[in-house]
């Protein structure tokens, strides 16, 4: 790990002396210092345990009569859905740095930071953890600004305020070496696939999703990277290559014999009718923004929203392209959003995650008509499938009956637990 101390001046008090006429700065700042372990002490706090309250429900998958939903940053909980109506939360499998998740039949492929781990879900009160293969998601590898060696992750921050006086006048931005700890130092007040449940059917993700199964292939995107596993044999994945397409990859949403790839800059399209080489096939972009995408073939609905964090632009909007000519997508409309994040669509009906989940008769993509806005806080990515909406909020994981789109039926929600 690169060894460097960064500090910024934030208060700069200037006292003059009239007899040596020095100047002393004093800078007060937080300073940070990197957790680092080791991906073996990582793997070790890898556990199944009785089922956990929800704090942050990010990712869903879907297979069968389960949900798996991701707690960002810490595990995937197991849901049993047989009735929508009143979801049984069976058992969690706490995984440190788990992002994604995607199922094969009886086997559940999920990243624990650098690693891809697989559990045997026959049984869904008592997985087991079968493989792993290490150091697969190298871009994992760099965590709040620093970039860890081969075998560790940086896990987290420590934080404590420090205050320093300097001789010589105010100093905005300078570098320096301190013992060979590594240290940042800061301002401190900086501002429809198959549902079915057979030891082959993949699970259906949403649209916010890194990992995509196709056919016996899992495709995962990290920052820079598309990769391919072979996953014939569900609990053996084989690495079959990693290809470098862009900067920023966000998403992967597959269709058919194409992956539709969601980066801050563009919609990227690769074909995948030779699986183990995915080859660029045309490309949308867009300015540097946030973009989740999904597709029916004809067209691809692209939502862009502004982030403080990552995404520099302002714009918020769903765009609509035009798809059928996959070497040029076309932009044919653009709709203004208030933030909108995660997708689903299920024949004619578009579902957007914005100010509140939002129902759309996408007959004619060129002129959407929003059919109902269902009052749900912070939406962040929505599931359409067999008549069933499932959305992960801020607040919960909702469920909704949308047989009559005209009479969308809440069925259940799942609230979470505030820390």
């Amino acid at each position: 790990m690169k060894q460097r101390i960064v500090l910024t001046t934030i208060v700069a008090i200037m006292l003059t002396f009239s007899a040596c006429l020095k100047d002393t700065a004093t800078m007060h700042y937080k300073l940070y210092q990197p957790i680092k372990e080791s991906m073996t002490d990582v793997r070790s706090k890898i556990a199944v345990q009785s089922a956990q309250n929800i704090v942050t429900p990010g990712k869903i998958t879907v297979i069968g009569n389960y949900l798996f939903v991701t707690e960002q940053g810490s595990g995937i909980h197991i849901i049993n859905n047989s009735n929508p109506a009143a979801p049984v939360n069976e058992s969690f499998i706490a995984i440190p740095g788990n992002q994604d998740v995607s199922v094969r039949g009886n086997y559940l492929y999920a990243d624990c930071y650098t690693d891809l781990i697989v559990f045997d879900i026959s049984n869904k009160r008592q997985p087991q953890r079968v493989n792993y293969i290490s150091d697969v998601f190298k871009d994992r590898r760099s965590s709040y600004g620093y970039y860890a060696d081969s075998g560790y992750i940086v896990t987290g921050l420590t934080v404590r305020d420090t205050t320093v006086s300097l001789e010589g006048g105010a100093v905005t931005n300078y570098w320096y070496y301190n013992n060979g700890v590594d240290y940042m130092l800061t301002n401190s007040g900086a501002a429809q696939p198959s549902n079915n449940s057979s030891n082959t059917a993949n699970s259906t993700s949403g649209s916010m999703a890194r990992f995509a199964l196709v056919n016996n292939r899992l495709y995962t995107v990290e920052t820079y990277y598309l990769s391919s596993f072979n996953v014939n044999n569900p609990a053996l994945p084989v690495a079959m290559g990693r290809n470098c397409i862009a900067t920023g990859i966000e998403t992967i949403y597959p269709f058919k014999d194409k992956l539709f790839i969601g980066t801050q800059g563009g919609m990227f399209i690769y074909d995948i009718t030779n699986p183990d080489n995915p080859t660029y096939t045309g490309s949308f972009s867009h300015a540097r923004l946030c973009d989740p995408v999904i597709t029916d073939g004809n067209y691809a609905y692209v939502t862009l929203h502004a982030s403080t964090n990552i995404c520099v632009g302002t714009d918020n909007e769903l765009d609509v392209v035009d798809v059928n000519n996959l070497q040029n997508p076309i932009l044919i409309k653009k709709y203004n959003m208030t933030k909108p994040m995660g997708l689903g669509k299920d024949n004619n009906h578009l579902f957007v995650c914005d100010d509140g989940l939002k129902v759309y008769d996408a007959t004619n993509p060129k002129s959407l008509s929003l059919i109902k806005t269902i009052a749900v806080a912070e939406p962040y990515d929505v599931i359409c499938i067999n008549g069933l909406a499932i959305v992960s909020a801020t607040d919960g994981l909702y469920q909704y009956d949308y047989k009559d789109i005209n009479n969308i039926t809440p069925l259940s929600k799942i609230n979470i637990s505030k820390k």
